[in-house]
């Protein structure tokens, strides 16, 4: 099909558990001949859009991380969750337990209560076991990718700053967006090698993209923080903002694959494990719904005439939301049904935007 002579950009958002769903949206887009000219990843997606690129098997690479991961039918979705905390997610991380015990051995006040809480319930709930060549591998696909400009990000708790990676075709794509609207690197935030924290502006920094950077952009809450005698992780940027909108104005579509549903689908929650859900959900959403309130605003001054030659321009958002309601349970379980339902909402959604804008 192709795109014709639009530009087109593409965000994911990752969510584990419910990452299928935009490997879908991916599959989607390879099958219809339409490569955007921009893309931003976060979390999982960081490594299914690396496999995307090098044009692997999607669908079987999917189906074989689900079958190490899912010891027990779906219908045993609690034991195949219970696996995951006893056993951790084959490839990608092992419980902490050996750490476990040998916090205890260290000597500490018992009188102090947060010593207790360190031992009795660290934040150290799993281990990472990707090995360095993974992050090596897909910061190599990354860079060496020329016609697409490609974003991920990892956040820096210290200072409370976004760090924003991008290949060298992002930092092209960066350069001209800004030129455009007459601004400068410190505009925007310091630019390539800026002041993290600034009185003026999101705390938003680019830097490019390494292996460490990779690393820390796949760096889960259960896995850690360090201690307060060595320099504290970077974590995944997902937490503080799971689709990176704002950089992706420079496309005539943006195509957003978002792995939950603004509306809560099925019943209102009734237990514990549902009210954490719902709370997962609206977290994820809020930095969302604040980028594209900012991107219709910009559409909405330019239909009426108030922005006029300085470099902005109208962008046709294109959510493809999943159709379904994935539960607490879901988390880190994948599901090939989410995928195949991506895939099809996806080329059909894709298709037919493009289609009217011919």
């Amino acid at each position: 099909m192709g795109q014709g002579n639009k530009s087109i950009g593409l965000a994911l958002g990752g969510l584990g558990g419910s990452n299928a769903h935009g490997v879908g949206v991916l599959q989607a887009m390879r099958s219809l001949d339409v490569r955007p000219a921009a893309l931003s990843c976060t979390s999982g997606m960081i490594e299914w859009t690396a496999r995307w690129l090098r044009g692997d098997d999607l669908r079987a690479e999917l189906q074989g991380a689900i079958s190490k991961a899912k010891p027990y039918p779906d219908t045993l979705r609690g034991a195949n969750w219970a696996s995951i905390l006893v056993a951790g997610l084959p490839g990608v991380f092992r419980t902490a337990l050996p750490e476990r015990l040998q916090r205890w051995m260290l000597p500490f006040n018992p009188l102090d209560t947060t010593a207790w809480l360190d031992r009795a319930l660290p934040a150290q709930q799993w281990v990472p076991v990707r090995p360095d060549a993974v992050f090596h591998e897909i910061a190599d696909t990354f860079n060496q990718t020329g016609d697409i400009a490609l974003f991920f990000n990892c956040y820096d708790p210290d200072d409370g700053c976004e760090i924003v990676h991008t290949n060298p075709a992002g930092f092209n794509y960066l350069k001209t967006l800004w030129a455009a609207r007459g601004l400068t690197a410190e505009d925007v935030g310091g630019g390539l090698e800026p002041e993290r924290v600034g009185p003026h502006g999101p705390r938003v920094v680019y830097e490019p993209i390494t292996a460490e950077a990779v690393r820390d952009a796949l760096w889960l809450n259960a896995y850690g923080f360090g201690t307060r005698a060595h320099p504290r992780q970077r974590i995944d940027g997902a937490y503080a903002r799971q689709f990176i909108l704002s950089e992706m104005v420079d496309v005539d579509i943006l195509f957003i694959a978002r792995p939950q549903a603004y509306a809560w689908l099925g019943r209102a929650p009734q237990n514990y494990a549902e009210i954490r859900d719902f709370e997962t959900e609206l977290w994820f959403n809020a930095a969302y719904g604040q980028q594209i309130k900012a991107i219709e605003m910009v559409n909405l001054w330019i239909r009426e005439g108030k922005l006029k030659d300085n470099g902005y321009k109208a962008v046709q958002l294109e959510p493809i939301e999943i159709e379904v309601q994935r539960s607490y349970f879901d988390y880190f379980a994948e599901d090939i049904t989410v995928f195949d339902n991506a895939y099809r909402i996806g080329q059909n959604h894709i298709r037919l935007a493009l289609e009217q804008t011919e």
